[in-house]
């Protein structure tokens, strides 16, 4: 019998809980749109006309163009249930996606609640696993304290979507594992809900679902429950028939469709990964803390799964959701990019391996010369400094980095994602010459005709154009001067002033996310 969280854990998981959430849905709704939205809309429209799940510039004739090799890195699920949800709200209708500030709000508030589903996922898991909700409520509060999660849950289509799709499709298999027949055909409806969602996002990930799915065969063969096989594979073959229906351009062909998406996802835009990109990402993305949390945890589920118990079957899923995928990925040599979001899914897996190790840790009468209080204090703190750092850098969480020095190249962040740009609107000048992500030259000036700059006004896929009706700054609007926005970059331009700033806290340090600035010819 595993003892219960002391109250001061289970306290500060549910407020982390509460105001992990909170930050997600309030976030989404008033932060700006992120690199990938645009696009997304793209895909959708075309979806919508001509069928394919994929930029117009894509298509030829409304059929892919030969010298494009990646129509498989994408599905329309998520896109879809997002889009339903924005036509109850108005903001599009049958034939048509919103690009407007609301609508994208709405389309971030969809994202948020998806999110949500993969934290109750997570909870439920760790409840089957330690047999106690108050240790899934553990498991939620870690999973909301992890900056990355948060941060993508705000608005991220591509990677929140997937990561609570596996999230089900784990806690679906640990149902069918079950000795109850009425919990496995629940497992067996939650696993066709995660499947679809997670591979009518990303079908490269038909990978994962494999795997995971082929250790829940095993387990039911050597375990004795074989009719349960019959079961699985009925809820992944209804899976994949409501994406043939869903996507036929897509999933028509399988031999195609798994073939594609594996190598396209792998080598997409043709660039070469590096090996150690996930593992430093790793050291510099999660909270250390958390990762000390998930040691234990690794070591009890190992211990577990010899041992062949029912933790151990849980601790089976759990292991292969969180590596086998990173682990192809390292040995591919995979084009892994922009932080760890794009594996994202790992979260819900070592969540749980975490509150396990939590729960091993409290379990201990004594942990070397730490007195059971100071454990407690330190599973406190595992939870609660990353929640309260996530706090200072709202609704930029995603932007939180572990403090290692500048030297190391992989610390503190600033606004990749361009979200702050709709917060520097109003400080924007209506009636000046606007550049977004202007090229600092050689003489560490930027020019206005910069080839490279976008004009944001104009910019489809730019971060301004939703908010342009908000510009209200002022400027000194002398002839030859313009204005740049900036997000995403540190640099400050020789011939350029601030007019605005978003600032926040990261740590001990203040971090700009991002800027608009005055600029003058650099001769002048």
């Amino acid at each position: 019998m595993r003892p219960e969280p002391p109250k001061p854990l289970l306290v500060t998981a549910l407020v982390a809980v509460v105001g992990g959430i909170g930050m997600t849905l309030v976030g989404g709704w008033i932060t700006g749109i992120s690199w990938d939205e645009t696009f997304h809309v793209q895909r959708l429209e075309s979806y919508l006309a001509d069928g394919w799940y994929l930029l117009p510039q894509d298509l030829t004739g409304g059929e892919p163009d030969p010298d494009y090799n990646a129509t498989h890195v994408y599905a329309p699920v998520t896109a879809l249930v997002v889009h339903g949800w924005a036509m109850l709200w108005g903001t599009d209708t049958a034939g048509t996606v919103g690009t407007t500030a609301e609508a994208y709000a709405v389309r971030h508030l969809a994202v948020g609640l998806i999110s949500v589903i993969g934290v109750l996922a997570t909870a439920a898991t760790a409840r089957l696993a330690l047999g106690s909700w108050r240790w899934g409520a553990v498991a939620a509060g870690v999973m909301v304290a992890t900056p990355m999660w948060t941060g993508h849950a705000m608005w991220n289509i591509k990677d929140v979507p997937v990561a609570t799709g596996y999230a089900l499709v784990t806690l679906g298999l640990v149902l069918v594992l079950r000795d109850r027949d009425r919990t496995a055909y629940a497992g067996a409806v939650v696993l066709l809900l995660g499947a679809a969602l997670m591979v009518g996002t990303r079908p490269g990930m038909w990978a994962g679902l494999a795997a995971s799915a082929g250790i829940a065969v095993l387990l039911l063969w050597f375990g004795g429950r074989r009719r349960r096989i019959l079961l699985l594979a009925g809820a992944l073959a209804a899976a994949y028939a409501a994406l043939w229906a869903i996507y036929p351009h897509a999933f028509a062909d399988p031999a195609a469709l798994l073939w594609g998406s594996a190598t396209e996802s792998a080598d997409f835009n043709e660039t070469d990964g590096h090996w150690w990109w996930i593992p430093a990402m790793t050291f510099t993305e999660v909270p250390w803390l958390l990762l000390a949390a998930s040691i234990p945890g690794v070591r009890v589920v190992a211990r577990e799964i010899r041992a062949r118990t029912e933790l151990g079957d849980v601790g089976a899923l759990l292991a292969t959701q969180a590596l086998v995928l990173p682990a192809l990925a390292i040995v591919m040599d995979s084009n892994v990019y922009t932080g760890l979001r794009q594996f994202l899914f790992v979260a819900p897996a070592m969540s749980v391996v975490a509150a396990i190790g939590l729960a091993w840790l409290v379990a201990q009468p004594s942990l070397g010369r730490l007195a059971p209080r100071t454990v407690g204090v330190l599973a406190v703190l595992a939870i609660a400094v990353p929640t309260l750092d996530q706090a200072r850098l709202f609704p930029y969480n995603y932007a939180w980095a572990a403090p290692v020095p500048d030297a190391v190249g992989l610390g503190y962040t600033t606004d990749y994602w361009r979200t702050s740009v709709r917060a520097l609107a109003p400080a924007i000048p209506p009636d000046a010459p606007v550049v977004c992500g202007p090229v600092l030259q050689d003489d560490g000036t930027v020019n206005e005709e910069d080839a490279k700059a976008a004009d944001c006004l104009t910019d489809e896929i730019g971060p301004l154009l939703p908010y342009v009706d908000e510009r209200a700054g002022e400027w000194s609007g002398e002839p030859g001067h313009f204005v740049i926005v900036v997000s995403g970059e540190l640099f400050l331009p020789d011939n350029c002033a601030v007019l605005a700033a978003v600032d926040r806290w990261a740590h001990l340090r203040r971090q700009r996310m991002g800027y608009v600035a005055e600029c003058w010819p650099a001769d002048g």
